[in-house]
């Protein structure tokens, strides 16, 4: 698959952007099957620069990533904690 589109994985997790060789590429948003919504910066399916991640707690990470875990600047906001 390439081009703007939204695919639906079978154990529920939905990645919506742009594809190259079936992997999200570029700006998009990934719904995790836990409810976490991340979108940002994916490079061949996984997060490569700068992204957002909501929990379903509330917890949010603001910043940047490298093949797919967090990395460099980044901010983390706890609802419960402050």
């Amino acid at each position: 698959m390439n081009g703007k589109c939204i695919e639906i994985v079978t154990y529920g997790m939905i990645e919506e952007g742009y594809f190259f060789n079936n992997k999200l590429t570029g700006f998009g948003r990934r719904i995790e099957n836990d409810g976490t919504i991340v979108q940002g910066e994916f490079e061949t399916g996984v997060l490569n620069g700068y992204a957002e991640m909501i929990q379903v707690n509330g917890k949010t990470y603001k910043g940047e990533w490298e093949h797919g875990k967090k990395h460099g600047k980044g901010k983390l906001f706890d609802p419960i904690s402050g």
